[in-house]
């Protein structure tokens, strides 16, 4: 894994912030706000038939997590 533009106090308030949402069995409004700053949707494409569609999810304090 690797977080990208960020420094170790924004990576311990990351830390901080997912670790209440553990043992989750729902996403809510309030879990997605706190911990997600934008989300990038691409268009569809199809490979070997199948649809395909790529995402990017930039999470507070530390941006994209590959």
């Amino acid at each position: 894994m690797e977080i990208s533009k960020t420094g170790q106090k924004e990576t311990q308030l990351f830390t901080r912030n997912i670790s209440e949402y553990a043992e989750i069995n729902k996403l809510t409004g309030t879990m997605l706000n706190k911990l997600v700053e934008k989300i990038e949707v691409f268009e569809p494409t199809v490979v070997d038939g199948a649809k395909k569609q790529r995402i990017r999810i930039y999470y507070r304090c530390v941006g994209e997590i590959t």
